[in-house]
C-alpha cells in the first residue's frame, strides 16, 4: 500500500487513530512519509490491510530496517466488530512474511529480529511474552516526541530471542534514525537515556 492507494491510506490512518488513540499515531503527513519507499533507501515500508467489501477493517504497518536486518511492527489495529476472530494474527503474520522476503532480497537468510513497541502492562505485551516467543529488552525505552507523537515510556519487545546489548543498541539507533527520522540519534535526549540504561544492563 502506498501513495497510489489514497483511500486505503486514509482509511488505515483513521482506523489506527480510532483504535489506538490519536496521540499514539503519527500525523497524516508523517504517515505518508512512513509508507513511502522513497523516504529512506535503508527502510522498506509495508502496510497490510484486511478489507471487507472494500473497506479497511484491519491494518498492520511496519518496515524492514536493512542495516540491522530487523523488521519493525509500527502499528496494528482491527475494527471492534472484527476483533477476536484471528484477523490481528493473520495481518501481523503477513507483515512478518514481508520482512522475510525483504531479508532474502537483501541477501540475508531471514530477519535477525522482529521488534515492536508495546505499552507496559498491556494485555498484548503479556500475551507475547507469556507465550514464550518474545522478550522485553531490559532498558528504559521511550517513544520519542516526533511526527506528532508525544514522548511515552514503553517496552521494546523482540522475537525470536533476547538480543545482546550491542544488538539492542543497533536496533534502537536505527529505530530513531530510520523510523522516527531523527538524523543524529546520539544527540537526541531520549536516545541517550535509552542508551545509558542499556549500558547499565551489563550484557
Amino acid at each position: 500500500m502506498g501513495h497510489e492507494d489514497g483511500d486505503l491510506v486514509l482509511e488505515s490512518h483513521g482506523l489506527l487513530r480510532r483504535a489506538m488513540g490519536a496521540g499514539r499515531v503519527e500525523d497524516f503527513d508523517s504517515f505518508l512519509d512512513t509508507l513511502s519507499p522513497s523516504t529512506d533507501p535503508l527502510i522498506i515500508p509495508h502496510a497490510v490491510c484486511g478489507l471487507r467489501e472494500g473497506t479497511v477493517v484491519g491494518v498492520t504497518v511496519g518496515a524492514y530496517m536493512v542495516r540491522p536486518n530487523v523488521g519493525f511492527v509500527a502499528y496494528a489495529a482491527v475494527e471492534e466488530e472484527w476483533r477476536k476472530l484471528g484477523l490481528y494474527t493473520v495481518l501481523r503474520s503477513r507483515l512478518v512474511f514481508c520482512f522475510q522476503v525483504d531479508a532474502v532480497v537483501n541477501r540475508e537468510a531471514k530477519p535477525s529480529y522482529v521488534v515492536s513497541e508495546m505499552d507496559r502492562g498491556s494485555f498484548l505485551l503479556r500475551r507475547f511474552v507469556d507465550s514464550g516467543g518474545a522478550f522485553v529488552v531490559p532498558c528504559e525505552y521511550e517513544q520519542p516526541a516526533v511526527q506528532g507523537l508525544g514522548s511515552r515510556a514503553m517496552e521494546l519487545v523482540v522475537q525470536p530471542r533476547a538480543p545482546d546489548r550491542a544488538e539492542a543498541m543497533a536496533m534502537v539507533r536505527e529505530l530513531f534514525r530510520g523510523i522516527y527520522r531523527i538524523r543524529d540519534p546520539e544527540s537526541d535526549p531520549a536516545f541517550r537515556r535509552i542508551a545509558d540504561s542499556l549500558r547499565g544492563t551489563g550484557r
